[in-house]
């Protein structure tokens, strides 16, 4: 039998073990046993267990009735890679952004009664964020009765440079605006031609779907404000 390679002296073996365990998991093994888990990685059940301890005082692991499962903080192992090779601007829950310059945000906008989007741009400040963003206010002002007319926003490098977006409105059984659906790619991957012709249809069915979901709870999930620009 071979040999097994020497590994270096800088070689935390315990770290390997800790991210084999995290492995284990997957969308077909979605809860395991410590059993299942020692088998999976070739641990004793006593390592298994360690380490499986050791990721649930963590908040990376949950053990519930015998099973362990994968919590949702285990996506920030992976995120800032992600975020990395997308944007350079960190999204997460609860970021803010000027709305007049967002593809959801005009959405928004252009979704309010006339006496309140007059009120939300008499507060709002138009400062260029990029060589693409709008320039002035009569400008905007023409931007969001497209958006009322043709029933979505697109947006070109306005945030970011190198960043495309398109939204759709999501309205409650009403017919009120209450939140909106938003695709954004890379500017280097999709034209705006391509953006409207290939997402937006895509984009609006799934906005049809949710909303016909939405009907029949009797809009139980509520809506969304919209935030201050």
């Amino acid at each position: 039998m071979a040999d097994k390679p020497t590994q270096s002296s800088d070689f935390v073996q315990s770290l390997e073990r800790g991210l084999a365990v995290i492995r284990a998991f997957d969308a077909e093994h979605r809860e395991l046993a410590l059993s299942d888990v020692a088998r999976s990685t070739g641990l004793t059940r006593a390592a298994a267990r360690r380490f499986l301890l050791t990721l649930v005082k963590l908040g990376y692991v949950n053990f519930s009735q015998g099973r362990f499962s994968l919590r949702p903080r285990v996506l920030e192992l992976g995120y800032a890679y992600l975020s990395r090779r997308i944007m350079s601007i960190t999204l997460a829950v609860g970021t803010r952004l000027p709305a007049f310059v967002t593809s959801m945000g005009r959405v928004l906008l252009a979704g309010l009664p006339d006496d309140d989007l007059e009120e939300r741009l008499q507060r709002t400040e138009v400062v260029p964020l990029t060589s693409h963003t709008v320039k002035d206010m009569d400008a905007l002002r023409a931007i969001l009765a497209t958006v009322r007319r043709q029933g979505y926003a697109a947006t070109d490098q306005e945030l970011e440079e190198g960043l495309r977006s398109l939204a759709v409105p999501l309205r409650n059984s009403s017919g009120t605006v209450t939140a909106a659906l938003n695709v954004s790619v890379h500017a280097t991957r999709a034209s705006m031609a391509a953006l409207r012709r290939d997402f937006l249809p895509l984009a609006q069915r799934t906005v049809a779907a949710i909303e016909e979901d939405l009907r029949g709870t009797g809009d139980r999930h509520g809506s969304f404000a919209l935030p201050d620009s």
